[in-house]
């Protein structure tokens, strides 16, 4: 037989209950948009790349040794006579071959940003994952 309950027991009761269904609706929610093992290591590689590339465009080595010879082998040399020859398959070709070396320059240093982008956005995901999986454990 059931008797009935004070009005503050079952009040108490179906809060209980109501914040229990809540806390299990936010819990599924967070394991859906959850980033899986897979994901969060390519995520922490993309991490570990961009701020080795930024550590390694700040070092002195760099700056002071790498970064002025690759300019200097990449300038651009126009095509035109050169040594008293005019041989235009010549020329032609060392025009094509000056013109990759700057295209392969501005192609690293453009790699280079891009993975300390890419590095910076896979950092702020991760937080976010951080972040969810702390409030999964409270």
């Amino acid at each position: 037989m059931n008797t009935p309950l004070p009005f503050s027991q079952f009040y108490d009761s179906v809060t209980a209950w109501a914040e229990k269904k809540k806390e299990q609706r936010i819990s599924a929610a967070l394991k859906k948009t959850m980033a899986g093992t897979e994901r969060l290591a390519e995520l922490s590689e993309k991490v570990n790349r961009g701020t080795g590339a930024r550590k390694f465009l700040e070092s002195d080595f760099w700056k002071d040794h790498m970064n002025p010879y690759l300019r200097s082998e990449a300038v651009l040399k126009p095509a035109g006579p050169k040594d008293g020859y005019m041989q235009f398959p010549g020329l032609f070709i060392e025009y094509l071959v000056g013109s990759g070396r700057v295209r392969v320059l501005s192609k690293l240093m453009a790699t280079l940003d891009d993975w300390q982008e890419q590095g910076e956005e896979a950092e702020k995901v991760l937080l976010l994952e951080a972040g969810k999986r702390q409030r999964m454990r409270e």
